[in-house]
């Protein structure tokens, strides 16, 4: 059984947070929560909820393709939402 391999990448956002951006294991990818953080200066850059979808899934994007993946190989999305009402506009 392969083991488990804590992954990391600069080029992606580093909040500082005590977590791994990605963990590999038996070949898959499981990329941790992502939020609104701009992964050249690392700060949280808030806006439309169209602005901020689009930079949480530029991190994934990163995170992925570092580590030999891309979102053509993305299996599940889990997505929490503050405001449901937005739900259609992030979509």
């Amino acid at each position: 059984m392969e083991e488990k391999k804590v992954f990391q990448t600069d080029k992606a956002a580093v909040t500082g947070a005590p977590y791994s951006q990605a963990i590999i294991h038996n070949g898959i990818i499981y990329v941790s929560g992502m939020g609104a953080v701009d992964p050249q200066t690392h700060e949280i850059k808030l806006g439309t909820i169209e602005e901020e979808a689009e930079l949480a899934l530029e991190n994934v994007r990163i995170i992925l393709e570092e580590a030999g993946s891309s979102l053509n190989n993305v299996l599940t999305v889990t997505v929490y939402l503050l405001d449901l009402a937005e739900f259609d506009r992030f979509n």
